[in-house]
């Protein structure tokens, strides 16, 4: 069989067309892998009442998965940082008192959060509870939105789930004028300091961890 120029013109046109469909259902499905992992961050209108939030994600580690509030101030970290000052007197700090009280509480957010959903075991979790979030424990350096600032977290609850899809839903309960333009952001992340938990028991039914 003689093997023209054409032919080989017509044969790497195929074999080009086949890799561009190959790339494009790689990135397809790239797209579509599913409702995002934890760390999370969604911003929150923490200074209304009724506002919602809400996401799926897709757990693939057990462990004991911290839900935090993050308020931004904006420009570098300074003693002479107006807007740092003025956020931490909002948010506090995380001295306590021997009671265990925060010294300096700041503006109390009050929250509730529902997850529901189930782990790969068909194990079911439907858990809603109210929080009153004070004090801070956290500050970062990475500003809002890509912003130059930094934020201070706030602690609101931890709760251990295992590997599987779930729903969280979170809405503001009280009006906090005092927040007014300091953005704010709900969090779902983990501590890389505590280990992970046994995977080996599937059966182990989800829980909230106190």
């Amino acid at each position: 069989m003689v093997v023209t120029c054409e032919n080989r013109k017509v044969k790497n046109m195929k074999i080009l067309r086949i890799a561009m469909t190959l790339a494009l259902l790689i990135s397809v499905g790239c797209s579509t892998s599913g409702p995002p992992k934890p760390p999370i961050e969604i911003p929150l209108a923490v200074h209304r009442a009724g506002e919602v939030i809400s996401t799926d994600m897709r757990i693939d580690r057990a462990r004991h998965y911290e839900l935090r509030l993050y308020f931004y101030y904006y420009g570098k970290e300074s003693f002479q940082n107006k807007d740092q000052d003025r956020v931490v007197a909002l948010v506090g700090r995380y001295a306590k008192k021997k009671d265990g009280s925060y010294r300096e509480p700041g503006i109390p957010v009050t929250l509730e959060y529902k997850i529901t959903g189930a782990d790969i075991a068909g194990n079911k979790l439907e858990k809603e509870k109210k929080v009153i979030s004070m004090g801070s424990f956290l500050h970062g350096y990475k500003g809002f939105n890509g912003a130059v600032g930094g934020f201070y977290g706030r602690e609101v609850d931890e709760v251990l789930l295992y590997p599987g899809t779930y729903h969280i839903t979170v809405k503001t309960l009280e009006d906090n004028p005092d927040l007014t333009g300091t953005p704010a952001t709900f969090v779902i992340t983990w501590d890389p300091r505590f280990r992970l938990m046994d995977e080996s028991i599937p059966n182990q039914p989800n829980q909230i961890y106190y």
